[in-house]
């Protein structure tokens, strides 16, 4: 018996769905006419019902009438929302018999301001000095909420981590034109880090994924220091998720910090071409454990047409003093570019050490040899250096960064040895920022700017490698690699003692797969340590597409040398792994 329910049921069903697809609709036109302020007249339009279905019809007045009588509440929720407390929506329907015609006049009337701004605590006052600075702002609801959030922030960043809204209320005061706000919170009590609770590893020891997050017992607890201790963990490329919240209610609190671990042993590979330098394959393998204390040791090769590398980096936490992060590295490279070659061996030791929020301070030395076969007198060098190097990043994302923005600055001297003493000093400033033109970052503002300069030497003594160069797919694009600068008389780059870069870039993600960008890229690089003398400069522009593939964006841009030397390609094209900056 329940079968034939069963089937009765569905028939039933299907025959009202075959009649309801029958049934005739009725057409109709809607207008909107006002109000005069055109962020809420676009935010009523975007609501309304009837706009939405416009196309489909009505299946009878009565529906209709439903439906305006539904828009005509909703438009007013708006006004509201927005300050216009006493804005007025008169609708009108006309039947035309087989059609109708809707029209809705917005009038949005006064807006309301902000008058007072109270603030009530249930239990004990905070000490922190609390501001709503919402006076004289329009008593929309997005006003009057991000004044309370700006409360609970600043109560947050000062350790009231427990700290809540208790009850917003808000009084509308129709002679005055004003509302007036009383926020009711609670602060509660100061938070600290008491402990931490380990969850998700494996291999890593609990002690070293508590001290990569750099969250220390004691310090107060914060939001965002959970939040950095999220990023420092995932920022270690050891886990490919890492969580931090808290566990009880205790004033001194335990945090919990939940990993997944990544394979410990990877291996990875990359493509690069272009045009003029050919292509160039790069391959590493990189154990992410390899002492048992989160050590990484990465083995890197680069086979290209132009460059062939060989590098070794071991990057180990708390060395030498606690809170230092050790990266040694040695490489051996050949490259030759146009006829000029220089072959270069260098071991290289830098620690790196938090100074303050986001500030990042390195230092360290160096012992290389280069046989520079091109053009220096004796060909040989040995050079001993010091780096010393400050980053600031705040940006949003490693390869593809949509907001914020770094700047690097470094200096480098060397003591080297040619037959004579060659001491010079390579100083560095690195800059690049990301403006996103759209609440869904889909519109982003790009910009880098890259400026160098040499001092203590000629630029003729000093060695090939540690010139500045410019041009190329990470450079100035529309100018083959190494190319934005000074070159013999046999047509061979011979690099700079200054160096200017400016990238601009306007970019598109058009959808999730795939991106658009126009840019333009000028400087080049210049004889004399003072930027721009003794030289030309270079300007490239062009259009590039990008695939955001799982590991990071793929990158393939065409650039134009807008003033392009004799014999030079009109087009070049770069295809990498990355945003260009």
């Amino acid at each position: 018996m329940r079968g034939w329910y069963a089937f009765f049921f569905w028939l039933t069903a299907a025959c009202g769905l075959a009649a309801a697809q029958d049934l005739p609709t009725i057409p109709y036109t809607i207008t909107v006419t006002g109000p005069a302020d055109e962020e809420v007249a676009a935010r009523i339009q975007a609501e309304l019902t009837l706009e939405k279905r416009r196309e489909q019809g009505v299946p009878s007045i009565g529906v209709l009438e439903a439906r305006l009588n539904r828009d005509v509440a909703r438009a007013k929720e708006v006004l509201a929302a927005y300050g216009y407390y006493d804005g007025v929506v008169t609708p009108q329907l006309v039947d035309n018999g087989n059609s109708a015609t809707v029209t809705i006049t917005v009038e949005q009337g006064l807006l309301y301001k902000i008058g007072r701004f109270d603030i009530v605590w249930d239990g004990p006052r905070p000490a922190t000095p609390v501001l709503a600075f919402a006076t004289g702002l329009p008593a929309s609801g997005r006003n009057i909420v991000a004044a309370g959030d700006r409360v609970l922030a600043r109560l947050k960043a000062d350790g009231y981590y427990d700290s809540d809204l208790v009850e917003r209320r808000a009084v509308l005061d129709r002679p005055s034109g004003k509302v007036d706000v009383t926020l009711t919170l609670t602060a509660g009590a100061i938070v600290t880090v008491g402990g931490f609770d380990i969850e998700g590893e494996q291999e890593i020891p609990e002690r070293r994924i508590a001290r990569i997050s750099t969250l220390e017992i004691g310090e107060l607890l914060t939001p965002k220091r959970l939040k950095d201790a999220e990023d420092r963990l995932l920022e270690t490329g050891i886990f490919n998720e890492a969580r931090a919240d808290t566990v009880g209610r205790a004033q001194a609190r335990t945090v919990r910090l939940t990993v997944g671990e990544r394979p410990m042993r990877s291996v990875s590979g990359a493509i690069k071409w272009s045009m003029q330098d050919g292509f160039a394959i790069e391959a590493a393998w990189e154990h992410r454990n390899i002492f048992g204390d989160a050590e990484r040791l990465r083995t890197a090769l680069t086979l290209g047409q132009q460059r062939q590398a060989l590098e070794v980096t071991l990057r180990r936490y708390d060395t030498i003093f606690e809170g230092h992060t050790l990266l040694a590295t040695f490489e051996v490279a050949h490259e030759d570019v146009d006829g000029q070659i220089y072959e270069h061996a260098a071991l290289i030791g830098t620690l790196e050490t938090d100074i303050y929020d986001k500030i990042v301070g390195r230092y360290g030395a160096s012992v290389e040899f280069v046989r520079d076969e091109g053009l220096t007198q004796g060909g040989d060098y040995a050079l001993i250096g010091l780096r010393g190097e400050v980053a600031f990043d705040n940006s949003n994302d490693l390869l593809d960064p949509t907001e914020g923005y770094r700047v690097t600055l470094r200096a480098l001297p060397y003591v080297g040895y040619n037959g004579d003493l060659r001491n010079f000093i390579i100083l560095e400033a690195l800059g690049s920022a990301y403006l996103p033109l759209d609440r869904q970052k889909e519109f982003v503002l790009a910009g880098r700017m890259r400026l160098g300069s040499i001092v203590g030497e000629e630029r003729d003594q000093i060695p090939l490698p540690k010139r500045f160069f410019a041009g190329g797919g990470g450079s100035i694009r529309g100018y083959s690699y190494k190319r934005a600068g000074p070159v013999n008389i046999n047509d061979e780059p011979i690099g700079g003692a200054s160096v200017v870069e400016i990238n601009a870039e306007a970019r598109w993600r058009i959808n999730e797969d795939f991106g658009a960008v126009a840019f333009v890229d000028g400087g080049g690089a210049f004889e004399g340590a003072m930027p721009g003398d003794g030289g030309d400069w270079f300007i490239g522009a062009g259009l590039g597409m990008r695939y955001y593939s799982p590991i990071g964006p793929v990158r393939l841009d065409v650039a134009m040398p807008i003033n392009a030397r004799e014999g030079e390609p009109g087009v070049q094209i770069y295809i990498s792994i990355g945003q260009a900056f």
